[in-house]
């Protein structure tokens, strides 16, 4: 059903754990397609985006993490939504390249057309924009 959003092409829901990753990875590239063209930065922004819910949000230890994917027509655009239960502090873009951790979303920020962070009553959603063709 399309919403200001765009045309919702799937969600899932995913247990609050890092190794849960893998299972977003892996339904971007099975809602996406393997040949879209913004497909690998799609995968890794979500995992990326996954893996910070898992270690720094209230559904850290196993609570749920939901993934939305919807495409957006008028711009040809993707936007892709990790929803969780929020924390205390707001995501940030930490500036630490030298850094083993803490730069999920620096490559957020790098790599998508736009990205924000909206707070629900009782969800908090980090999500980013790519474009549908791969630029």
């Amino acid at each position: 059903m399309p919403s200001d959003m765009g045309e919702l092409l799937g969600a899932i829901t995913l247990a609050g754990r890092p190794e849960s990753a893998s299972a977003a990875r892996a339904f971007v590239e099975k809602v996406l397609g393997d040949a879209h063209p913004a497909l690998d930065d799609a995968k890794l922004l979500t995992s990326e985006l996954v893996t910070n819910s898992a270690i720094h949000s209230d559904s850290r230890g196993g609570g749920e993490i939901t993934v939305e994917i919807f495409k957006k027509a008028s711009q040809g655009s993707i936007r892709i939504g990790v929803i969780d239960k929020g924390s205390a502090s707001k995501p940030y873009v930490r500036n630490a390249p030298d850094e083993v951790t803490g730069r999920g979303l620096f490559l957020v920020a790098a790599l998508s057309q736009r990205w924000g962070v909206t707070d629900h009553e009782s969800t908090r959603e980090v999500w980013f924009e790519i474009n549908g063709d791969g630029t």
